[in-house]
């Protein structure tokens, strides 16, 4: 190889390095919303609601009834989904043994982003 080639390698590992960085600084920053979410629905379901046995949980919205969160179980797990003011899916967080992570989705409702 001679200087060029090793000079464009050596500035393109340099850049997927920068990436790489920059990536795992927002999966931590993910995590860490997900995982507040989480620890937030939790604590409003405790204090709130008291202890409370169910498979589901769905917290809507007081004007319109519109889901804004819901927690569920089943036997595969658990999931946090949360939704937005026109009741699309806008974050999932998920724990189970088919698939454990957090999802993001666009206004849609398709997912955009996936964090495992």
């Amino acid at each position: 190889m001679n200087d060029p080639e090793i000079e464009s390698l050596t500035r393109r590992l340099d850049e997927l390095e920068a990436k790489n960085v920059g990536l795992m600084r927002e999966v931590r920053r993910l995590r860490r919303i997900g995982a507040s979410a989480l620890g937030l629905a939790t604590a409003l379901l405790l204090c709130g609601a008291g202890l409370t046995l169910a498979d589901r949980i769905i917290l809507q919205h007081p004007e319109g009834g519109n889901i804004r969160l819901e927690l569920a179980s089943d036997p595969n797990g658990s999931v946090l989904r949360m939704y937005d003011a026109d009741n699309v899916r806008r974050v999932e967080l998920g724990s189970g043994k088919i698939s454990t992570g957090l999802y993001l989705y666009n206004a849609q409702g398709d997912l955009v982003r996936r964090v495992e």
